[in-house]
């Protein structure tokens, strides 16, 4: 199984939009068996962009994201978290 982190920035939805050229880079390229976690850093921000709708959205689209976490790496806040849950898929 290949695992992989995506991180984006909350406050940029240009960074957002990224994440579906990205993930259609993974489908092509990858095999089937794949696990991302989606990182949405920067959560410490007040100008977030991206509405929690369009993140469920993502998901939906993408069922290799089993995971989103809201991070923020100035507070150290959640940062691990991702490499915790990746952890546990390989378990």
């Amino acid at each position: 199984m290949l695992e992989f982190g995506k991180v984006y920035d909350v406050t940029k939805r240009s960074s957002f939009t990224s994440v579906r050229r990205w993930m259609d880079e993974v489908r092509r390229y990858t095999t089937p068996n794949v696990a991302v976690v989606l990182i949405g850093n920067k959560c410490d921000m007040a100008d977030h962009e991206i509405k929690p709708e369009e993140t469920d959205a993502l998901m939906d689209s993408y069922p290799e994201i089993f995971a989103f976490i809201e991070t923020s790496a100035k507070e150290n806040h959640k940062v691990e978290e991702p490499f915790l849950r990746l952890a546990k898929v390989l378990v």
